[in-house]
């Protein structure tokens, strides 16, 4: 097994894109990771095929705007627990779990999602989503909504009662779910 250890020694603020493309990563533990100056989070882990787990426990994130991309094309992730994470500055989460195909579980729970604009793709192409509750999800601002649930082949219930959708610009293909 082949462990990479990574220790920085000062504060890093910008992370987008830091692990893409590592096909070997499976694990990673950001929980002794200082993210009190993290402002972006974008693609971090885009394109790793393998990674299976992210431990973001007590990972300080105040100054977070941008987590678009966090798990674009994570195709091995089967799950991901994001309520940890301080989302209260976050203005972007389009595309977090696009082509994740074996996301099967997804926790929101405690995001604050009120400054949020940018949804799009969220969801899209996580062909193994059978459900995902999105009760606490604050879309008052929310301009954009695109794909969000496009080709989530398995989803078979989301209640959307509580989304506020009087920002919304256009919506095309919401859910473009494609059954054959």
């Amino acid at each position: 097994m082949n462990i990479i250890t990574i220790k920085w020694d000062q504060r890093v603020s910008d992370c987008g894109s830091m692990f893409s493309d590592l096909e070997n990563l499976k694990e990673v533990d950001l929980s002794n990771f200082d993210g009190t100056e993290i402002t972006t989070m974008n693609f971090m882990f885009w394109d790793c095929i393998n990674l299976e787990s992210v431990n973001f426990t007590k990972l300080e994130t105040p100054s977070l705007i941008d987590i678009g991309g966090l798990f674009y094309g994570c195709n091995s992730l089967l799950s991901a627990d994001l309520s940890c994470l301080d989302t209260s500055s976050v203005i972007n989460m389009g595309s977090m779990f696009f082509d994740c195909t074996s996301l099967t579980t997804v926790n929101l729970s405690n995001l604050n999602t009120s400054k949020v604009t940018a949804m799009p793709y969220l969801f899209s192409s996580c062909i193994s989503l059978a459900s995902v509750d999105l009760s606490n999800l604050d879309t008052s601002s929310v301009t954009q909504m695109d794909y969000m649930f496009q080709e989530c082949l398995s989803l078979t219930s989301i209640d959307l009662s509580k989304f506020k959708t009087d920002s919304l610009e256009l919506v095309p293909g919401l859910f473009s779910i494609v059954r054959t």
